[in-house]
């Protein structure tokens, strides 16, 4: 078995899931809160409910508390309402 080892890892490219997406994505929704936007890019509805998820749970630099987010047919929905929702989704 060849094993390659590297000094440094390559930098990151620009996607979907990258911090400076989320943070441009996140800093539209605190524009318009209370406003659900879809996710901009098209995702797997599985990462769609582990974004949910995350999102939720603050996990994202780019969505602390004050954002909620839903999937639903696969689609991911968020929005920022300014703090935690409990309950009482649209």
């Amino acid at each position: 078995m060849r094993v390659e080892f590297v000094d440094q890892l390559p930098p990151k490219r620009p996607g979907r899931g990258s911090d400076a997406f989320m943070e441009e994505f996140a800093a539209a929704l605190r524009r318009r809160p209370g406003v659900w936007a879809k996710w901009p890019t098209p995702i797997q509805a599985s990462t769609a409910g582990g974004y949910t998820t995350k999102i939720l749970k603050g996990v994202f630099p780019a969505f602390p508390s004050g954002f909620d987010a839903t999937s639903r047919n696969g689609q991911l929905y968020v929005r920022y309402v300014g703090r935690r929702v409990a309950d009482g989704r649209a």
